[in-house]
């Protein structure tokens, strides 16, 4: 219940919060991350449940192949959302964490990486709470780098600014590997399009 209270202060009055936390330990943050995660994944579980099961209400009996019907069963689909999200939530969490920490050391702190990963462990409190919610699950993401911002610039000790930077060039970075690779790979595909159908001069 404390960790509960500690994730409605960090929403409620998120400077006072994250200058309380400033002697917390790496394992301490960790530990915040392990057990507020396991709300968005079993309440994500449940809202999965629910519109898997409407999407189903519109497929005709019998479409669904018998042995496929325990795999798609409201209880597997449950516990596949529940340990999938709260695995990815948690290695999503130390990937980013890591990654964040490789700029945020190139625009200037030096106060080490726990102050890194204990920003990102309390900045996705938003996700934690609210994520689960369609639509304000969007909203959470963008305050959970809001927070995150402003954990590096107190535990950092560096400034909004470079905290700002440092946060748009982790995300950047990503974007534009991930745009070129699908630009490829559609390209890819319209050309192989293309030359079955005899549409590309010369073929």
């Amino acid at each position: 219940m404390k960790y509960i209270k500690k994730g409605i202060s960090f929403l409620t009055t998120p400077g006072e919060s994250l200058d309380n936390e400033k002697t917390t330990t790496f394992s301490d943050a960790f530990k915040y991350l392990l057990v507020l995660g396991i709300i968005v994944s079993v309440l994500g579980a449940v809202v999965a449940v629910f519109w898997t099961s409407f999407a189903f209400s519109f497929i005709p009996t019998g479409a669904i192949p018998p042995e496929a019907t325990g795999f798609l069963s409201a209880p597997s689909i449950f516990v596949m959302s529940l340990v999938g999200s709260y695995v990815g939530l948690v290695i999503g969490a130390l990937i980013w964490g890591l990654w964040l920490h490789l700029w945020v050391y190139v625009v200037g702190a030096r106060k080490g990486i726990e102050q890194t990963m204990k920003s990102v462990f309390y900045g996705c409190t938003p996700n934690y709470l609210l994520g689960w919610i369609p639509l304000v699950n969007i909203i959470a993401a963008i305050w959970c780098f809001i927070l995150t911002g402003m954990g590096i610039v107190k535990y950092q000790e560096i400034t909004g600014g470079k905290a700002a930077l440092a946060i748009i060039i982790a995300l950047v970075i990503p974007v534009v590997i991930i745009g070129a690779l699908l630009v490829t790979f559609l390209g890819s595909l319209i050309n192989l399009a293309m030359l079955q159908t005899g549409t590309i001069p010369g073929f």
